[in-house]
């Protein structure tokens, strides 16, 4: 005769428990039930934004970064820890490369530097996690790395916003982004 089977109940889940349960939950419907499986567009550009004085982390999903949106929250994230999926727009050097936008006419780039040589390609996937920063000053970014680039690559950006990058890698890749500094 088989033992009888018991069955253990918790009582009184905690916020933090039932939180878990609605995001695993979540998750695995978003994934799962009726996603639309692998025929559905992935959105071409999102942003996971780390506020660590606030301690959350803020998502925001762009059809493209040519997007006005995209732009107008660009100025927000000045200094914050971002992770941005995207498409390499071009490369200026192995230290640095383009994301922009696709949409419409000329596009708008957004500059990202990687004290790493990042191996991107011209219109492949990229996720990049860093620290938005205001400003690029090249002589300035030549001073704080000890390094010397040819300043008249890098006129576009002058003045504009760009990401240190501290990690860079093909989307969904299982690597682990980098540390801020």
């Amino acid at each position: 005769m088989r033992p009888p089977v018991r069955h253990r109940r918790l009582r009184g889940s905690t916020p933090l428990a039932s939180a878990l349960s609605a995001a695993v939950l979540g998750a695995v419907c978003l994934t799962g039930c009726g996603g639309g499986g692998e025929d559905a567009p992935a959105p071409e550009a999102s942003v996971r934004v780390q506020d660590a004085g606030e301690g959350g982390v803020q998502d925001y999903v762009y059809e493209d970064l040519a997007e006005d949106g995209f732009w107008n929250d660009l100025g927000t994230w000045a200094d914050k820890r971002v992770t941005i999926t995207s498409e390499v727009h071009g490369t200026v050097s192995p230290n640095f490369f383009t994301i922009a936008g696709t949409d419409g006419g000329e596009p708008r780039s957004l500059l990202v530097f990687s004290p790493q040589e990042a191996e991107v390609a011209q219109g492949e996937p990229v996720r990049v996690t860093g620290t938005v920063r205001e400003a690029f000053d090249i002589a300035a970014l030549e001073g704080r790395t000890g390094r010397d680039w040819q300043d008249d690559r890098f006129t576009d950006w002058a003045g504009e916003h760009y990401v240190y990058a501290t990690g860079v890698g093909a989307p969904g890749d299982g690597s682990t982004p980098g540390d801020g500094y």
